[in-house]
């Protein structure tokens, strides 16, 4: 009687291990990991192109605005050289971990 106890509970083992293996095992890390990939590559999208548009409309506003504008954008220099700073930095630690990302995990 113990033997097929056994027998049945060792089935129903084998049974979970093939319809849940592959499931917790391999498709969490590559989902995981595929969603690393996405989270980063938006992050040096927002990071590099965000850095590029406002230093580029900083610039044209003050090439081609009235005095308000340039007034305006200079008030606001500090800020906005910070800003930049910090976009670009967002998309630098962005790239740096997808880099490690991709060499740690593949």
């Amino acid at each position: 009687m113990q033997e097929l106890f056994q027998n049945v509970q060792l089935s129903v083992f084998a049974a979970q291990d093939k319809a849940f293996g592959h499931l917790v095992m391999l498709d969490a890390v590559s989902n995981t990991t595929g969603m690393l990939k996405k989270v980063l590559k938006a992050l040096q999208i927002v990071g590099f192109g965000g850095a590029l548009v406002i230093g580029a409309a900083c610039f044209i506003m003050l090439m081609w605005s009235g005095d308000r504008g340039r007034s305006m954008v200079k008030g606001h220099l500090g800020w906005i050289v910070v800003g930049i700073i910090g976009l670009f930095a967002v998309g630098g630690f962005a790239t740096l971990f997808k880099n490690y990302s991709t060499s740690s995990f593949g």
